[in-house]
């Protein structure tokens, strides 16, 4: 499982704000691990992504996962099962917040 420093972290914060570490267990017991480091995806990731959202939602997702991988273990990108995982997490990031409208 790669590992990355405090320091890069820190970087990548400056950089992206949210940072986040993304564990996906390679074997059944859970013994093997992958991690890769993502930033939270913008609104520009979002529109990039959803061009493909109802026609192809595995483009989608690789189009969130390239955008927002910082650095990691390469078998996530190349291991089907690990990216589909992975895919599933990411989009968990970006969460919409509750607004409501008031008539005035």
């Amino acid at each position: 499982m790669k590992q990355v420093s405090q320091a890069q972290i820190k970087r990548w914060k400056s950089q992206y704000g949210d940072v986040y570490a993304i564990e996906v267990k390679l074997d059944d017991k859970g013994k093997q691990k992958a991690v890769g480091y993502f930033r939270k995806p913008d609104l520009n990731i979002i529109a990039a992504a959803s061009r493909f959202a109802d026609t192809d939602p595995i483009k989608s997702g690789e189009v969130l996962l390239e955008n927002c991988w910082l650095d990691g273990d390469d078998v996530i990108k190349t291991d089907d099962e690990a990216k589909m995982g992975v895919l599933t997490q990411l989009g968990k990031l970006f969460k919409i917040k509750e607004a409501e409208v008031k008539k005035l």
